[in-house]
């Protein structure tokens, strides 16, 4: 079980930190959709730092789960 969660946490993490990296790339492509202002602001770059260190912390406990 405990393999299961780390490699799901590793996963999870790595999928996280890809989508904050397009979104730091690209952050009008990963505006998310809004019916009522769809052009609106795209997401700020902390918003984009944080989900991209979201996604590494996710990955860092999967990884020490893992060695553990």
């Amino acid at each position: 079980m405990r393999r299961f969660l780390a490699w799901s946490l590793i996963v999870i993490g790595v999928v996280v930190m890809l989508a904050g990296a397009v979104a730091l790339v690209d952050p009008v492509g990963t505006q998310m959709a809004d019916d009522g202002d769809p052009f609106g602001p795209p997401p700020a770059r902390t918003e984009s730092v944080l989900m991209l260190a979201l996604g590494l912390g996710t990955s860092v406990v999967g990884r020490m789960i893992k060695n553990r």
